[in-house]
């Protein structure tokens, strides 16, 4: 949408431009009526080609993909009460890409509330190092404590316990009795 607001923007501009010139320097020997025209086929050769290009279902893809950010920043706004509409629109169509970095001296000026992690917090980040910055396909099953939580047996399922073991670095490298989130085993608690 930011590319098409700057596209629409700067055909304006050039029609403005092109119509003057062509007004001013004809000495008004070209009437307002020829000079427009002018000035409309120029930008339409210069613009044409390029908005040609726009595919309106990535339009439409893109649109609905604002439109659901804005929703759920209105949701967050009313929920965690952060952060003004003025600022979630900002937020949402003034970046040049979404996976544009927001440092916390910005976020600061975004936010209502903006603060360092605390303590806690910060211990759970180095302990899962850059596992909680970036995003990996492999499942990761770690127990945040040393207390290995007892689990439950299923009477159905004799083999549904862990045996006492924990699970330990990527579930794929585990082996196959590792619980995945969600299971008997897989539960962890930090900060207790």
């Amino acid at each position: 949408m930011t590319a098409l607001t700057a596209l629409h923007e700067k055909a304006l501009l050039a029609f403005e431009h092109f119509f003057i010139q062509t007004s001013v320097h004809s000495g008004g020997r070209i009437s307002v009526r020829t000079a427009s025209h002018i000035a409309t086929e120029l930008t339409k050769a210069l613009f044409g080609p390029i908005s040609q290009q726009v595919d309106p279902l990535h339009v439409g893809e893109a649109f609905r993909s604002m439109t659901i950010a804005k929703a759920y920043g209105e949701r967050l706004i009313e929920k965690g009460k952060n952060l003004s509409t003025e600022k979630l629109d900002e937020l949402i169509s003034e970046y040049p890409s979404h996976s544009f970095v927001i440092d916390r001296l910005e976020a600061g000026k975004i936010f209502k509330n903006v603060r360092e992690a605390n303590d806690c917090e910060q211990a759970l980040l180095d302990f899962w190092g850059s596992m909680a910055i970036s995003p990996t396909r492999n499942p990761y099953v770690k127990f945040l404590s040393d207390e290995v939580p007892e689990a439950k047996k299923d009477d159905d399922n004799p083999e549904s316990s862990l045996g006492g073991q924990p699970p330990i670095g990527p579930a794929t490298e585990a082996g196959e009795n590792v619980p995945k989130i969600g299971e008997a085993g897989a539960t962890s608690r930090f900060g207790e």
